[in-house]
């Protein structure tokens, strides 16, 4: 699993969670800090404790998650911006849109090219019909 793939299902899962917090008055369960939520969403083997962290900082870096104090313990909440983000594809749909993007630039140069070589054709004839007409005023 990549770890876009992973970053959508922390959000994905903080997102289940809103519906729990809103009936509780904001309140949800104090075991869900990041390490339980990575140790419950990712199989033994498939996750390696450093990469709590880092996925961790990739969210709070990009705004999509904060952390709420409850009781000497750091809670992961997701942000209205992260309910959006997650809403439009996450990052797994923002690294496919980079590729079709950088597809769409490569045939771009390449349709450029091919109209470079056509207008290059065309001014050849031009010069070259030019030439004819010229020759044939020349000769009669």
């Amino acid at each position: 699993m990549t770890h876009d793939e992973k970053l959508d299902k922390i959000l994905y899962g903080l997102l289940s969670r809103i519906s729990t917090r809103i009936r509780n008055n904001g309140e949800d369960d104090q075991r869900l800090t990041m390490d339980f939520i990575c140790k419950a969403l990712f199989k033994e083997g498939e996750h390696e404790d450093w990469e709590t962290e880092f996925l961790q900082r990739r969210l709070l870096s990009d705004g999509l998650i904060e952390f709420k104090r409850k009781e000497d313990l750091d809670l992961p909440e997701i942000t209205d911006l992260g309910i959006k983000y997650i809403q439009n594809g996450g990052y797994t749909r923002e690294h496919s849109n980079k590729k079709i993007e950088e597809e769409l630039k490569i045939q771009t140069l390449k349709n450029a090219k091919k109209s470079w070589i056509a207008i290059v054709i065309s001014v050849i004839s031009l010069i070259l019909t030019a030439i004819n007409i010229w020759i044939t005023y020349i000769k009669n």
